[in-house]
């Protein structure tokens, strides 16, 4: 995401700063780059699986997703500054090379038995790095190649297609996983990162300079964060939403982390038992985002976002505590928690967009964020560790209820109640002219869903 002390170097269209959009080149770039994800998906489904059924551990999950997230949240907020002073398009292959090359490496090492548990994690740590200069690069491309005009309609339809290759990727991957050794499905990525590469090596991706950037000194990052921090914990309630989801990110993730390892252990269930309960996740948040792309919105935005976050703790629960194999249990908590999840992230989005000024919705998003994601590295070790002294079921019931505890704590205890007011008040004085308004882009949700 683009940082700039001046919202009109930032915004590079507003002073028709941009090269002439390339929209047929971006679709090709697209739809490989789609593959690729589809790809990955498909793999890293895999290879969890995999380290599930061989180890057993909740320790060694909790260490692939701390080595996959920890370097991403470590190197995000640097990635997107050097994104906009590097070549997007060299990021993009460099990337992508490297993370394919990893997966050969791996392929060599299953095909001669020689895989050891440290080469898992070290490729998770890889892709979460790569994932971390990714991302950014790609979104960046978007206002580049993609005609202003078509801009948030791309947006919506990467969203959602996006969320239908998260629910058709572990479905695919548990097929394949019948069929095929681990080292054969490892080629999808390889075959996928050719797919995506091809085209990418043929398009030309303009690069974009300020018209300042030459003659003016640099934005301090220090100063940057400072101002994101200053806004959030000047408007009341905010900070107040900021611990909610930080919270949220804690109590949540170690579903996320031990979800395969009680698929197996405790409902003695397979690969398909596990997909079967990501897709319902995933059908539940593509539903929610049909909804809150045709919903007007909501007046009583904290309210919305606070009750969504306890929907999400109760179907947690309800996946915990559900009777052993009773599948279609587990699968309405996935639901419920996938259905919540665009009601937050969306309502948050929303209000940020409309009460932010354009010259500082970067950094108060990226702030936002980065507060918000903090606990999860730490949460997916914690989560690791305590299956393995409490339980798995146990220690899932357990987070479910502090979480929610926790949440009905900011409600009535703190000035979370707020939020509702302030952004009343900034949406009254706050007025963006229709010519400084931010190009839309996909930003990374509050509280994520990882797979």
């Amino acid at each position: 995401m683009a940082k700039s002390q001046n919202p009109n170097d930032s915004i590079a269209y507003i002073n028709n700063n941009l090269p002439e959009p390339n929209f047929r080149g971006f679709i090709v770039f697209w739809v490989g780059q789609l593959v690729s994800i589809l790809g990955s998906e498909i793999v890293q489904f895999a290879i969890i699986w995999w380290a599930t059924i061989e180890k057993e551990s909740s320790v060694i999950l909790g260490l692939m997703f701390f080595l996959w997230f920890g370097p991403m949240l470590v190197l995000t907020p640097f990635a997107g500054v050097y994104v906009d002073r590097w070549n997007r398009k060299k990021i993009i292959a460099t990337v992508d090379f490297f993370q394919a090359l990893a997966t050969l490496v791996l392929i060599y090492l299953f095909m001669m038995d020689l895989v050891e548990i440290w080469h898992i994690l070290t490729i998770f740590a890889l892709r979460g790095a790569f994932d971390a200069f990714h991302r950014p690069a790609v979104q960046a491309i978007v206002p580049l190649m993609v005609p202003k005009d078509k801009i948030s309609r791309i947006n919506a339809l990467n969203h959602l297609i996006i969320g239908m290759i998260f629910l058709a990727g572990p479905v695919i991957a548990a097929l394949l996983y019948v069929k095929w050794d681990i080292h054969e499905i490892l080629w999808v990525d390889v075959v996928t990162f050719l797919i995506a590469i091809v085209p990418l090596l043929f398009i030309i991706i303009p690069s974009v300079k300020s018209k300042h950037s030459e003659v003016e000194e640099k934005p301090s990052f220090a100063k940057e964060f400072k101002e994101g921090i200053g806004f959030i914990k000047e408007k009341k309630g905010f900070f107040s939403m900021v611990i909610l989801f930080t919270s949220a990110n804690f109590f949540l993730v170690p579903l996320t982390v031990l979800l395969p390892l009680l698929v197996l252990k405790i409902h003695g269930g397979g690969s398909f038992n596990w997909a079967f309960l990501l897709a319902l996740e995933q059908a539940g948040a593509i539903i929610g985002s049909i909804f809150m792309s045709v919903w007007k919105g909501f007046e009583r935005r904290a309210f919305v976002i606070t009750g969504s976050v306890c929907f999400m703790y109760l179907g947690m629960v309800i996946v915990a505590l559900a009777p052993a194999g009773a599948y279609w249990v587990m699968g309405s908590g996935m639901f419920l928690m996938g259905l919540s999840l665009p009601l937050v992230n969306v309502t948050v989005m929303t209000a940020l967009h409309i009460v932010v000024p354009p010259d500082l919705q970067g950094r108060v998003y990226s702030m936002l964020r980065l507060l918000a994601v903090v606990s999860i590295p730490p949460a997916t070790l914690l989560a690791g560790f305590l299956a393995e002294i409490i339980g798995i079921v146990e220690i899932l019931t357990i987070l479910a209820l502090l979480g929610l505890a926790s949440t009905v704590y900011l409600w009535f205890m703190t000035d979370l109640q707020l939020v509702d007011e302030t952004l009343s008040t900034l949406e009254t004085r706050v007025k963006i002219p229709p010519e400084e308004k931010p190009i839309p882009f996909e930003e990374e949700p509050i509280i994520p869903d990882f797979m």
